[in-house]
């Protein structure tokens, strides 16, 4: 049987998602923030990269790491052009000027799909280096530093046609709190929880590609979050014991306890990761929230984190904090 969106699922592999949108990935510039070995930033560079991509850039902190994924690639897919980018998200600066080197290479004339899929989870209380409370400054703060100074090769896509996307990388996660409006760093940490602050984080996420739709749509930019579901091996929260995430996962704080009793691995785990960044079938729902290849109904997602006005509150928030105003 062949494979169309009706096999679309828990447990899609992303290969048979990215062989069927094989003609949206040809040709397309492509950059992934959060790429290392065995990830789902480093399964999805490899999955896209058998479909003919122009380039696709890869984005992380530990530039060792980045050559790893480079070389496993290459080895694989020697015709593609696969190129490296330096990003510390947890730095407003560092995540600035990782944005401005990739919009000054005057050979990437335009950015098709930017996957801001970098993210920590549930870490203990510690601050940025421009003191934010660090799973936002990491998860949201740094990418819409990173973002603003992609817009103009982006908007340079949707000007030519080219229906750019942007695609943040959420969880479930957010349905675990949402944004602490009288303050996001928790006040110095004296009310911090570990899984509130990454539920403030992920709702973040959402409300960013709400009002990247909201801005930037009338302008051909497509933009979408989702959840990749819970994945063996992607290293996100190596640090936290396995008992210790169960028993979350089991009590009444978790986000999804039924839907996320199955964990994914990583091919199944990037799946949402293609249909996001390439399916033509989902452009009519500009800014929405995907899981398991699909779109999320409302039992799924949270209705503060699809709140257009909390997107737009957030935005003006991320400006006055950051200092960086889109245009």
């Amino acid at each position: 049987m062949s494979f169309s969106r009706v096999n679309y699922g828990q447990e899609t592999n992303a290969d048979d998602v990215a062989q069927f949108l094989h003609n949206e990935i040809v040709g397309k510039t492509i950059v992934i923030t959060g790429v290392s070995p065995s990830t789902l930033g480093s399964e999805f560079a490899l999955t896209v990269s058998a479909h003919s991509p122009k380039l696709v850039v890869i984005a992380s902190r530990d530039t060792n790491k980045l050559n790893e994924v480079v070389k496993d690639i290459n080895a694989k897919y020697p015709n593609v052009d696969v190129r490296t980018l330096q990003l510390d998200l947890a730095s407003l600066e560092a995540s600035r000027k990782a944005g401005q080197e990739l919009a000054s290479w005057e050979d990437v004339e335009v950015i098709d799909v930017l996957v801001n899929n970098a993210g920590i989870m549930a870490v203990p209380y510690k601050e940025s280096v421009d003191g934010f409370e660090f799973q936002f400054a990491t998860n949201h703060l740094g990418h819409f530093v990173f973002t603003k100074q992609l817009m103009p090769k982006i908007i340079a896509a949707a000007k030519a046609g080219r229906e750019p996307r942007i695609v943040n990388v959420s969880s479930s996660g957010h349905r675990t709190h949402g944004m602490n409006w009288e303050d996001v760093g928790f006040h110095g940490g004296k009310t911090y929880n570990m899984w509130d602050a990454y539920g403030q984080s992920k709702t973040a996420n959402i409300l960013f590609s709400v009002e990247l739709a909201e801005k930037y749509g009338s302008q051909g930019l497509y933009s979408y979050s989702l959840h990749p579901g819970m994945c063996i091996g992607s290293n996100l929260g190596k640090h936290i014991p396995m008992q210790e995430i169960q028993d979350f996962l089991q009590s009444d704080r978790a986000p999804e306890p039924d839907a996320d009793s199955i964990f994914k691995n990583l091919q199944q785990g990037v799946s949402t990761h293609v249909v996001a960044s390439f399916d033509p079938e989902i452009k009519g729902q500009n800014g929405e929230y995907l899981l398991d290849c699909k779109v999320g109904d409302d039992t799924r997602k949270k209705a503060y984190a699809m709140d257009k006005g909390n997107a737009k509150r957030l935005w003006e928030l991320s400006e006055q904090l950051t200092g960086d105003k889109y245009d």
